[in-house]
């Protein structure tokens, strides 16, 4: 699993409703929508999410809430 943005990729250690567990942050995440990317047995899925408070550096979770299809 991974957040993705143009400039970043985050690998996502584990995920829950509206939070993903990472590794530290090097470099702050500023609060806004990236795409969250996701395989399980080979099935890929991607949506975006917000990041409603980004993150700071060192953070290793992020709060985030899905970004409803329109």
């Amino acid at each position: 699993m991974e957040l993705v943005t143009s400039e970043r990729t985050i690998a996502i250690n584990q995920m829950g409703l509206d939070f993903v567990l990472i590794d530290p942050l090097k470099a702050p995440l500023v609060p806004g929508t990236m795409d969250l990317h996701m395989s399980v047995d080979g099935r890929n899925r991607q949506w975006s999410v917000l990041l409603p408070f980004g993150a700071e550096i060192g953070a290793e979770r992020v709060s985030i809430t899905r970004v409803a299809k329109q």
